[in-house]
């Protein structure tokens, strides 16, 4: 049985600023998280109640919700990503327009 996907506007802004086959990469695994295919694990400590989905060296944080619904919230460099969502987390989940901050800019490029 499949899950409803919400990819969060940082995640978007991420990914399609990628070169072609990365996109497409980063496309398929998110198509297969839909049905929870994919390098999933669970992240420990201060981000529990998150996991991650490995994309070559990129890694998308995501969690599930009620209801067989699964938020992707930040995407970023595996050097990144952990570090960066950690720090800002509750700022990128809570920001309803989906913007990224000039930080999270800088170190997505």
């Amino acid at each position: 049985m499949s899950y409803q996907l919400e990819v969060r506007q940082p995640v978007k802004d991420f990914y399609e600023n990628l070169a072609p086959a990365e996109r497409r990469a980063v496309k398929k695994a998110l198509a297969g998280l839909m049905k929870e295919q994919g390098d999933i694990r669970a992240l420990r400590e201060r981000l529990e109640g998150y996991y991650r989905l490995r994309v070559g060296v990129y890694r998308i944080i995501f969690r599930y919700l009620e209801g067989r619904n699964i938020q992707c919230v930040y995407m970023n460099y595996r050097a990144f990503v952990y570090d960066v969502f950690e720090t800002e987390g509750a700022r990128i989940v809570v920001n309803r327009k989906g913007g990224t901050s000039s930080q999270e800019a800088r170190h997505s490029k």
